[in-house]
């Protein structure tokens, strides 16, 4: 009796997976357990592995391709030469209907345009001119190194050249801004010998101007899209409002500074930020909820998700009960999350179900700026860099280190004033970090 295997959902927001590379070929043996191909979906890139045991007797869905949720990729045997011609046929016939039936009914035909006056009369009809599209230039890609002089490239064209011992620098990038993908990895030839090899296009961010590039149409990969389709339902389906507080952080650099003495021991603002978000939303639970459509949750839980922009788009990796764990622990894992979340390596559980986001673009130099809620959480904080201010301190004139954290606050759930407690509430917390210690 053949199995189907079926495109797994590896994520709540899930609607399409690419299947990036097969592990396994037609004719293996497989056992519950063994990775059968790699999967891309909206967040990062995973292994599917098999429940069921059997000959792998047929691929549907070839590597690189694209496929929706539960659409059949691949068939399993008992019997190697099991006949699955009339299984394969019904099968591929009920993904098509499946996939007309959530594509809608067809658009009624555009009824043919009168002929006109010209075209009516007994002589020959007289031909129009329709301009087509413009013929587009093909232009040959090249690496694009990031601002960090850093290549972009996909998780998988990043493990595909590491095992194959290729230079990343050295391979031609056809994906969006320049970026490397598979198909990139697999056409790379190395160049000739005594061959002049050139490094990666420098660019210079001043002086000079920077030849004008030709107009492209940059594909949107899953990440984006996905990106695009939550933060627009945030937007236009939730009443956000945002408050900003400033805090004196004179006593956060003291303590960082003490914390960093100790050999192989690097604490950063954010991890102190996301420690003392922790014990605020332990205070504050309302913060800490989801808006569920009739009812509102207050999550017994408190899973800090740390904003983390990778190559390609945006992810949040979780902390999970932050509010129990002491502020080393949280600056190791949130170390460990952001390494595997710029591999692309994150697992499912480690990227969804949590409760609060904090986002932190101190360290690109940005003073302060809102951020848009991740549903169906409440809120998010948007943290800015630290920046010297002069204040008056009984008429003299005296300078201190300031933070500006913005919270964006669903206002179905969360009413100003809760807003505004919840903020000094963590102030506190952040100017008297002693506290953060117990």
């Amino acid at each position: 009796m053949p199995t189907s295997m079926l495109m797994p959902s590896l994520s709540p927001t899930m609607e399409e997976g690419v299947v990036a590379k097969w592990l396994v070929k037609e004719g293996d043996f497989i056992k519950p357990g063994t990775m059968l191909c790699s999967v891309e979906t909206d967040k990062t890139t995973v292994d599917y592995e098999s429940m069921d045991e059997g000959f792998l007797r047929k691929i549907v869905v070839p590597g690189g391709s694209p496929a929706k949720v539960n659409q059949l990729i691949a068939v399993l045997t008992e019997d190697k030469n099991e006949d699955i011609t009339q299984y394969l046929e019904k099968a591929l016939k009920k993904d098509q209907e499946q996939l007309a039936a959530k594509a809608g009914p067809k658009p009624a035909p555009t009824p043919a345009a009168a002929p006109s006056a010209a075209s009516n009369g007994s002589g020959p009809a007289r031909a129009s001119y329709t301009p087509g599209p413009a013929p587009r230039v093909a232009v040959a890609p090249e690496p694009v190194p990031s601002a960090g002089g850093r290549v972009l490239a996909s998780p998988l064209a990043r493990r595909m050249a590491e095992e194959a011992g290729i230079p990343l620098s050295g391979v031609a990038g056809s994906g969006p801004n320049g970026r490397i993908i598979r198909a990139d990895v697999e056409n790379y030839k190395p160049p000739a010998k005594g061959a002049k090899t050139e490094g990666p296009v420098q660019r210079p961010l001043y002086g000079s101007l920077a030849p004008i590039a030709p107009t492209q149409d940059l594909p949107l990969n899953m990440m984006r899209k996905t990106i695009g389709k939550r933060l627009l339902e945030s937007t236009q389906s939730m009443p956000v409002f945002y408050a900003t507080m400033k805090v004196d952080m004179g006593a956060i650099n003291g303590l960082r500074a003490q914390l960093n003495r100790a050999p192989g021991y690097k604490v950063s603002v954010n991890d102190i930020v996301v420690k003392a978000t922790a014990f605020a939303l332990r205070e504050f639970p309302q913060v800490n909820s989801s808006y569920m459509g009739d009812f509102i949750r207050q999550n017994a839980n408190i899973d800090i998700c740390v904003a983390v922009s990778i190559d390609g788009g945006l992810i949040t990796p979780i902390v999970r009960d932050a509010d129990q764990k002491g502020l080393g622990l949280i600056s190791t894992e949130i170390k460990g999350l952001v390494a595997k979340a710029k591999a692309g390596k994150l697992a499912p559980d480690e990227y969804q179900g949590g409760t609060f986001t904090v986002s932190n673009l101190g360290m690109y130099g940005v003073d302060e700026f809102t951020a848009i809620i991740n549903p169906p959480q409440a809120a998010i904080l948007a943290v800015g860099g630290i920046q010297p201010e002069v204040y008056l301190d009984n008429g003299v004139a005296k300078q201190r280190d300031v933070m500006k954290m913005t919270l964006s606050s669903d206002h179905r759930i969360i009413d100003g004033a809760l807003a505004a407690q919840f903020l000094s509430g963590l102030k506190s917390l952040l100017e008297n970090p002693v506290w953060l210690m117990l």
